[in-house]
């Protein structure tokens, strides 16, 4: 009768802990976070250069002149000195929307922040890390304040959530790693691969073949001392291990399939990236938002993430 009990309590819990935050907390929460934010640098005048839309902007200027916005460049680059358009073919749109978009108006990519709530289990995750991201991610106008708010929306059933998914990959490459959440939703996973590919497929005609090679090159010869003694230095905590970090790294993500864990396994690809900065947490953030229930979740086999409330 006392494991019964037991039983009847831990089924209860996972219930109570599956549920998602009332909108009425979650909404001033997210809203308190952009006002600590915004306002005192307002107040005080902070500049806010938004150096990263900048730098894609001058991608974009790079791709009108010359047909191609990436540079030759030596291996071993330094990227505190050097600014070049890393991103791959398939992120054409990003260097449309540096050419037309004012960098504030990206503030607009955490209004899917507001609208999807995360579950009560992974809620101060999500919270936390949010509060150091928010900011930086704006002032610096990072791509990353655009694939979070993509990977909060592939939580969308169906094709919206295909070509969200397809979108971020396109941009950054790593996301794609969310994509076996997706297998059991036929629709969504069509619409990614015919979205990614349609990407793909412009990028090589705007910028040539040979840009996919530029690309590689560019991110193969980054420095090894990325945003060392500044702001938007790495805080990878792997960093200190070496090479064993891809090890490490690649054991959290496969981790994360195994427990079917967005977020975990976003963190652990996310890991093996030397240049990890504050702004990356905005990311880990949209995937606490979209883990699926604690409840009736089976390890070894990913969940779609949904943003359909359970049930009572």
């Amino acid at each position: 009768m006392a494991q019964m009990n037991r039983l009847a309590q831990l089924r209860r819990l996972r219930a109570y802990v599956d549920r998602r935050v009332p909108a009425r907390y979650w909404i001033p929460s997210v809203a308190l976070i952009a006002v600590l934010w915004l306002v005192p640098a307002l107040l005080f005048s902070i500049p806010s250069n938004h150096v990263d839309w900048l730098i894609y902007g001058d991608g974009a200027a790079r791709w009108m002149a010359t047909g191609s916005p990436y540079e030759s460049l030596e291996m071993g680059w330094n990227p505190n000195t050097q600014f070049p358009y890393i991103y791959p073919p398939s992120s054409w749109p990003l260097l449309l929307l540096a050419l037309i978009l004012p960098a504030p108006l990206l503030l607009a990519a955490f209004v899917p922040f507001l609208v999807q709530r995360p579950r009560l289990a992974f809620a101060p995750l999500a919270l936390a890390f949010l509060v150091p991201s928010f900011g930086p991610a704006f002032y610096w106008g990072n791509v990353n304040i655009l694939v979070a708010a993509l990977i909060v929306l592939t939580a969308l059933p169906g094709t919206a959530g295909g070509i969200a998914l397809a979108v971020a990959v396109a941009l950054k490459g790593y996301p794609i790693v969310l994509l076996p959440f997706f297998w059991g939703d036929w629709r969504r996973t069509r619409a990614f691969a015919v979205a990614f590919v349609f990407l793909a497929a412009v990028g090589t005609v705007l910028f040539g073949p040979d840009s996919w090679i530029q690309w590689i090159r560019s991110v193969i010869g980054e420095g090894d001392m990325i945003g060392q003694g500044n702001l938007t230095g790495p805080i990878n905590p792997l960093l200190q291990l070496g090479p064993v970090r891809y090890v490490v790294a690649g054991l959290i993500a496969a981790a994360g399939l195994f427990v079917a864990s967005p977020l975990l396994t976003l963190v652990g690809v996310t890991l093996l990236f030397q240049g990890v900065s504050v702004h990356y947490l905005l990311t880990f953030a949209a995937a606490a938002l979209i883990e699926s229930p604690l409840r009736g979740r089976r390890v070894g086999h990913p969940k779609a993430p949904s943003v359909r409330a359970p049930r009572a």
